[in-house]
This record gives structure tokens, C-alpha cells and sequence, in this order.
């Protein structure tokens, strides 16, 4: 999608769409170490792992639906 956008000379969107391909490097990241401490039972520590996701996801789709998606209407 950020391709689109990217390549769509109607935006000047680079500071968000750097922003929001970022998060998606870290979710990627978060999900991996998710999985690694999942694995090594380390129950505590994916639990805190786990909530950091889900207040960052909830900020980034904040994000897209306040910002990007407005914009691309």
C-alpha cells in the first residue's frame, strides 16, 4: 500500500509513511522476540512484550485511520 502512496505525486506523505513502515519493522521485530520468549517459557517477559504490542499497534492504527486514510480520501 505504502507504494502506492509513495509513487502517487498527489501526497507529500514521506515523514508518515516513514513512520508507519517503521512500526511494521518493529512489529515484525516484537513478534519474533514474542515468539522466542513464548518458546523459552519466559511467560513474564511475553506478557510485557505482548502489551507493549498492543499499545503500539493501537497508536499506529490510530495513525493510519486519523491521518494517512484521511489524507487518501
Amino acid at each position: 500500500m505504502f507504494k502506492e502512496f509513495n509513487d502517487n505525486p498527489d501526497f507529500f506523505l514521506d515523514d508518515i509513511i516513514t513512520e508507519l513502515e517503521e512500526h511494521h519493522e518493529m512489529f515484525r521485530n516484537t513478534v519474533n522476540d514474542i515468539e522466542k520468549t513464548l518458546s523459552d517459557e519466559d511467560f513474564e517477559k511475553t506478557q510485557s512484550l505482548l502489551s507493549r504490542y498492543m499499545n503500539n499497534l493501537l497508536d499506529h492504527i490510530a495513525v493510519e485511520n486519523d491521518e494517512l486514510f484521511s489524507m487518501a480520501e
